[in-house]
């Protein structure tokens, strides 16, 4: 398989690599990339691109999450690869793979809303429909599902969604995935994002979470779990 190999940065909870020109954030819940040179270079392949999406641009992601930051990768360009990620416990590197890997029977259950890739997992007593987002350092999930959970502590985000800070309250649920059974903590969320979720049918986010747990591998909309050894 013809491999484009980055080491792994995991900064304040957000995926990012470096191409040689500055910090990338890795972004399966954008379905658009950008850089602010407006091209990105992933091996031989080269692709335009623009300075910004929707209003969100290299130097407000630089503020946002706190180091210099000179684009990011969304589903637009990741869609075209097997994307590998592995953080500290798994090697620390992200490949772009050309072809498919052999791991397709180990695809979990999997769905995909404008692009973006989810996941279904058990969280509580309910099964949820999550996006999978590597942008997301705060898991999120309905409301609904948080009534009459304990609150556990507050943290604060921004949504390039609403261009906004918000303080988020937080509650930890148990999760069952991948016969693992382990707690994550998840933020009730903005009104705004709420309800751009809920018209998409799905239930919640999660991205560092997931990914600082797991060895995934994201390809043809789906997710794979490999085994957790190679």
């Amino acid at each position: 398989m013809e491999e484009n190999v980055f080491d792994t940065i995991v900064f304040n909870k957000h995926l990012l690599i470096d191409d040689g020109r500055g910090a990338i954030l890795v972004d399966t819940g954008s379905p658009t990339s950008f850089h602010e040179s407006r091209k990105f270079n992933i091996g031989e392949d080269e692709f335009n691109v623009s300075a910004s999406c929707m209003g969100v641009n290299a130097k407000y992601l630089t503020e946002k999450v706190g180091c210099d930051i000179v684009g990011l990768i969304g589903m637009d360009i990741i869609s075209k690869y097997s994307l590998w990620i592995n953080t500290e416990n798994f090697g620390n590197f992200i490949s772009f793979y050309k072809e498919n890997a052999s791991f397709s029977r180990y695809s979990v259950k999997t769905f995909s809303a404008m692009g973006v890739p989810g996941i279904v997992m058990n969280v509580g007593a309910h099964e949820v429909k999550l996006l999978f987002d590597t942008g997301a350092p705060i898991s999120y999930l309905s409301n609904k599902f948080l009534k009459g959970e304990e609150l556990v502590g507050t943290c604060r985000d921004f949504s390039p969604l609403t261009h906004t800070d918000y303080d988020v309250n937080l509650y930890r649920l148990p999760v069952d995935f991948c016969e693992e059974e382990f707690d994550v903590e998840f933020g009730s969320m903005p009104a705004e994002v709420a309800m751009l979720l809920g018209t998409m049918g799905v239930d919640g986010i999660i991205g560092y979470d997931l990914f600082s747990r797991f060895r995934i591998i994201v390809e043809n909309g789906k997710i794979v779990i490999p085994p957790q050894g190679i």
